[in-house]
């Protein structure tokens, strides 16, 4: 196994694309990718490496992070030391690992990079995602035994909104047990969780009304919602939002009750589902006891 000491020079100025007359910016995150894939050419412990995020679905720009699976040989995995693979991609300020296990590099140009290092039995894991988000070259890095490949082009490139009346009728369940939850604890006077857990209902929200607005039901529903959503919901969305505020927190709740419920009686009179009308006139009387 080698790792090069240092990272590829970068690519100066700009770069054309393959058959285009328009110029691409290289982004420093070009650069950190071409030395990753070097790395995993290298490293001989690797079985695979797949690259997954905005970069894989053309959407990446300079904010963007780099994100990474890399799957070692089981009886490798233990000599592997994150800290220095990461290291190895490009200087960085700091290395973490996250509450969900992922190491997380942050570079010197302050780029985060997410690096799942795992063993090469996990592949067939890769198998039980959704959708991979992205066509299957874009995001194969290495594949030395050609597993990897084949799990993914079984998975659908996109993952399907809850189509069925049963799958909707859960998604409007679980906005109104966030709902419910921050309007108890506000109630309780805990005000900084009340603010925490409108962060929840926010995801719900916007869930529902990309449904209703026939977008891309992204797993991460704010992602590009300034360019997919109307200027209406953006509008609405907005009326949800408060600082850690007792008042103004109330207010938000309410507003967002008020939304989540016109979305909720929306879905359920398109997708033919009876929505609760006992449980939906008990949320209205509390909400407007607070007036």
């Amino acid at each position: 196994m080698k790792l090069g000491e240092r990272p590829l020079p970068g690519v100066e100025g700009h770069r054309r694309d393959a058959g285009r007359q328009d110029v691409v910016q290289v982004l420093e995150q070009d650069r950190l990718i071409e030395r990753v894939r070097q790395l995993c050419s290298e490293d001989t412990r690797l079985d695979a490496a797949l690259m997954y995020g905005s970069f894989t679905q053309g959407q990446a720009d300079v904010w963007s992070d780099i994100e990474f699976w890399l799957f070692f040989a089981d009886d490798s995995l233990a000599d592997v030391d994150p800290d220095s693979w990461c290291t190895a991609v490009g200087p960085t300020l700091l290395t973490v690992q996250n509450e969900f296990g992922t190491h997380v590099a942050i570079f010197e140009s302050l780029i985060r990079g997410e690096f799942h290092f795992v063993p090469a039995s996990a592949i067939d894991a890769v198998g039980e995602w959704p959708a991979r988000g992205a066509p299957v070259d874009r995001m194969l890095v290495t594949d030395r035994s050609g597993r990897l490949r084949r799990v993914l082009q079984d998975l659908p490139e996109t993952r399907d909104p809850p189509r069925s009346a049963a799958a909707v009728e859960q998604l409007c369940g679980r906005f109104v047990n966030w709902l419910l939850l921050g309007d108890s604890v506000w109630r309780r006077g805990e005000i900084a969780r009340a603010h925490a857990v409108l962060v929840e209902v926010h995801r719900h929200l916007l869930w529902l009304v990309r449904l209703i607005e026939q977008c891309e039901l992204r797993p991460t529903p704010s992602r590009l919602a300034e360019r997919e959503l109307s200027a209406a919901a953006l509008e609405r969305y907005a009326r949800t939002t408060a600082p850690a505020d007792p008042s103004a927190l109330a207010n938000a709740y309410h507003e967002a009750w008020a939304w989540g419920q016109e979305m909720w009686l929306g879905l359920a009179e398109a997708r033919g589902f009876e929505p609760p009308a006992a449980l939906l006139a008990a949320i209205e009387a509390r909400m407007a006891s607070r007036t």
